[in-house]
């Protein structure tokens, strides 16, 4: 549980700090398909498809100060339970960001 709560607020913080004053962020969850889908979006600077391609790479940030180890980290505890995140940007107008995650039966502790 502390783990999901360090990633969330990893990827939200990102969001934050990538989006000037005025910029919103939206956090959405909605279930698909027996899968939590949480969504944060932002209306910051947006990546590059280059950018995209490194997200997860130890040390890579677009930050200044950026050292990239909450997104690494954010990335393997979602990994570890055994879901995944996507990622869609555009340059200068956001960056949304899908944790995907299996949801789990709490009568068998099944995936639904």
């Amino acid at each position: 549980r502390s783990q999901l709560k360090q990633a969330l607020v990893n990827f939200i913080k990102n969001a934050i700090e990538a989006t000037p004053g005025g910029g919103r962020v939206r956090i959405q969850l909605y279930l698909k398909n027996g899968h939590a889908h949480t969504v944060i979006s932002d209306t910051g600077k947006g990546m590059t498809t280059e950018q995209l391609s490194q997200i997860g790479t130890v040390f890579y940030s677009t930050k200044d100060k950026g050292t990239g180890l909450g997104t690494t980290v954010s990335l393997r505890i979602i990994e570890t339970m055994k879901g995944r995140v996507a990622y869609k940007s555009d340059l200068g107008a956001g960056t949304e960001v899908t944790m995907i995650l299996p949801v789990k039966n709490k009568k068998r502790g099944a995936p639904q």
